[in-house]
């Protein structure tokens, strides 16, 4: 506890430190030379100035799905929309597949917005517009989506996508958790239902060969094995641990026959790449479930397939 906080708030700032002056005395008097156990020394080389970082502008997503993701503004321009392809891809039905663009203008740190012609429209601080110059502080609406715009350098970039990280990433393994997975099955199962497309889903879980090893799996072969999946599923699929000893892949855009050979090709990796763990893995795809199926059957579904 620091030395004021048992002092009455009703006690003048100067006399305040006049007494916490006093008791400072006493107790260097008492101990010239001892440093409190709660309290480490401090270090005493001078440190060297952190350089400043380059700033540029960036995007914070307020609402949605993405919510809490930084969108770094690095190229002369940048599109936002709901297509995966997108430099921003936010997954909100009510975003156009190419809604808006923001292109860097020619000074440093200014930055220019331009609607696509999107269905929904693109506003700026709550003015609809066609095309527009941001100013720090900005906030940008596409569909339901809401955006901040600011400036920021690499420190503050580094951050956020830290602590955007740990909402949506499992600590041990580093791939998506389930949280974010349910929310990404919901969005996929709307646009699958919608277009007709096809989606499937594997359930892996992860254990010991026969006869051999521990039953419970050990942390750094779940760190390996999911390591070796991730080297494998495509950049628009999603894998995420589901919990305990078992992960899920999200595969959009192929049926069953295509999802099986996948299963194959990542049971092979992971036995190649990690001895100690063996797949067990179920696969289920929508078109095999009834019409408007929901996530939740999916899930089911391929977890019961699991041999």
């Amino acid at each position: 506890m620091a030395p004021d906080d048992d002092l009455d708030d009703d006690v003048p700032p100067t006399l305040r430190t006049a007494v916490v002056a006093h008791e400072g005395a006493h107790a260097h008097d008492a101990h010239p030379s001892a440093t409190p156990a709660h309290e480490e020394p401090t270090d005493r080389r001078i440190p060297v100035a952190v350089e400043a970082a380059p700033e540029h502008g960036s995007l914070l997503v307020l609402t949605g799905r993405n919510a809490g993701q930084l969108c770094v503004l690095e190229r002369l321009s940048t599109i936002v929309g709901r297509h995966p392809d997108c430099d921003l891809w936010l997954e909100d039905t009510s975003v156009s597949r190419r809604h808006a663009r923001i292109a860097q203008l020619e000074a440093e740190a200014r930055y220019q917005i331009e609607d696509l012609g999107s269905h929904n429209g693109t506003f700026v601080s709550g003015r609809r517009v066609t095309r527009a110059e941001l100013t720090v502080g900005d906030r940008i609406q596409v569909g339901r989506v809401l955006m901040r715009f600011g400036v920021t350098d690499a420190h503050e970039d580094e951050l956020r996508q830290r602590l955007y990280a740990s909402s949506t990433r499992d600590a041990l393994t580093h791939v998506h958790n389930r949280a974010h997975f349910e929310e990404r099955l919901e969005s996929e199962l709307a646009y699958a239902h919608r277009h007709d497309a096809p989606l499937s889903l594997l359930a892996i879980d992860v254990g010991a060969p026969t006869g051999h090893g521990p039953k419970v799996i050990a942390k750094r072969t779940l760190r390996m094995t999911a390591a070796t999946l991730s080297s494998i599923v495509r950049t628009e699929d999603l894998l995420a641990r589901y919990g305990g000893d078992r992960f899920v892949v999200l595969v959009r855009g192929i049926g069953a026959a295509s999802a099986r050979l996948l299963a194959d090709r990542l049971a092979r990796s992971v036995a190649e790449a990690c001895p100690d763990a063996h797949l067990r893995i179920g696969i289920a795809s929508l078109s095999d479930l009834p019409p408007k199926a929901t996530g939740a059957a999916l899930v089911a579904a391929a977890i019961a397939a699991i041999d």
